[in-house]
């Protein structure tokens, strides 16, 4: 049974090259009754307090209500660094209390994403699948994902692929704004892509086990 994750995590290694690699980190959020906007304020209050030490930030509004807060890190020790400065910041530390204190949220789950190819580009609308590989697919997976995401650039989609702690694969598309969002899903598949879905569907690598859609807040 752990033949999988040993497959998936040398091609990690493959891919990544070293613990330098690009990554996420991820936490979701839902509001507690009446204080959607409450959130949603004291989280770009946090995104300019976090870039102020050097983290890469977007905040996710997504379709089922929920907040991603997302930040990205040119590697793990990166991402350390910033824990380090957070912990020694008088101005967030107190932020962090006073959010407490509030009570405008919940925290529901934080997510770390090893990105193994990055997007060329980032749109503000995100479309985000996550796949789990069948036994003894983990490869045939992450090969059918760089597939894929070579036929979406070619669409005009932005496309990176992670993976994250539970050895899922993580899809991240994104488009430039929702009427390109829209657009494509109006053209549909290319004859390019149903091609390769048929094959790929043909002998199936893995199974989509969430699709989570939303646009960034600005």
């Amino acid at each position: 049974m752990k033949k999988p994750i040993v497959m998936i995590a040398g091609l990690i290694a493959l891919l990544a090259g070293s613990v330098n690699a690009e990554m996420l980190a991820v936490s979701t959020w839902s509001p507690t009754p009446g204080n959607v906007g409450v959130m949603f304020q004291s989280a770009k209050a946090f995104q300019a307090e976090h870039q102020r030490l050097g983290a890469e930030v977007r905040v996710i509004q997504s379709m089922n209500g929920t907040m991603a807060y997302s930040m990205r890190f040119d590697s793990w020790q990166d991402w350390s660094d910033f824990g380090a400065k957070v912990a020694k910041d008088k101005k967030l530390q107190q932020m962090i209390g006073e959010m407490q204190g509030r009570g405008s949220s919940m925290l529901q789950a934080t997510n770390f994403v090893n990105i193994l190819a990055p997007a060329k580009k980032i749109g503000t609308v995100f479309e985000t699948f996550i796949w789990r590989a069948n036994p003894g697919k983990g490869e045939q997976m992450f090969a059918n994902a760089m597939r894929a995401k070579e036929i979406h650039e070619n669409a005009g989609i932005h496309v990176a692929v992670g993976v994250d702690k539970m050895q899922n694969l993580i899809y991240l598309t994104s488009f430039d704004n929702w009427d390109h969002y829209a657009k494509t899903q109006e053209a549909g598949p290319s004859e390019e892509f149903e091609k390769f879905w048929a094959e790929a569907s043909a002998d199936p690598s893995a199974q989509l086990i969430n699709v989570i859609t939303g646009s960034e807040v600005q």
